[in-house]
């Protein structure tokens, strides 16, 4: 399977309860960040954006082929992978996204946004939501026994619109981008990998995932 659309991996969170960037935890001897991006080639993917802000520095010190990316693409075990840099991380997450749209090379096929403490999901859930798609669709959210997961899809049109919202605002929230749609815009695909659901904020919560995977 080939997934049509991009990667934006966003890692620029401050990490405060972990203790040290997510993206950088060591999983079975590899840095997370680079277990994610192997994880979403093998899925079939072929594009990523690795959304940075927070611990920027750090990233590049200890993966010096992120920081060399700014210069041009670089090949991660055959995925095409470029940094995005949050320069206003402060603003939470929507403002990353921003910042990873932003670095886009082409929007046409929109993009997945996966935040770095999310697993990449079994092959079968990005099936499922590219089966899904249809032109008038604006988002895609892969579902696990009724709740909401990531990666979501979203399309060119609602990327576009994103970057309109003042990344300091009320509004400057995805969830609350998406409330504001139309509700037939919004498709909520059922899938049978409970990874969609889960994320990992603290030390002892990685370690249940690192013990489990």
């Amino acid at each position: 399977m080939v997934i049509t659309a991009p990667l934006l991996l966003v890692a620029g969170g401050g990490s405060s309860r972990m203790g040290e960037p997510k993206g950088l935890l060591d999983f079975h001897g590899e840095p997370w960040v680079e277990v994610q991006l192997r994880r979403f080639r093998e899925r079939g993917g072929e594009d990523a954006v690795v959304v940075l802000g927070y611990g920027a520095a750090e990233y590049f010190r200890r993966l010096p082929w992120l920081q060399a990316a700014f210069k041009g693409l670089q090949a991660v075990n055959g995925l095409k992978v470029r940094p995005a840099l949050n320069e206003v991380p402060k603003h939470g997450p929507f403002s990353s996204i921003q910042a990873g749209i932003r670095s886009l090379l082409d929007r046409r096929s929109g993009a997945y946004v996966l935040p770095v403490d999310v697993p990449v999901p079994a092959p079968q859930v990005f099936a499922a939501l590219e089966k899904a798609r249809r032109p008038e669709t604006e988002v895609l959210i892969p579902t696990h026994e009724g709740k909401g997961g990531h990666p979501v899809w979203l399309s060119e049109r609602f990327l576009s619109q994103l970057l309109g919202v003042r990344p300091s605002s009320r509004m400057a929230r995805l969830d609350r981008q998406i409330a504001i749609l139309p509700p037939e815009s919004v498709s909520r695909v059922a899938v049978g990998d409970p990874d969609v659901l889960f994320n990992f904020n603290t030390p002892e919560q990685y370690r249940v995932y690192l013990t489990t995977h």
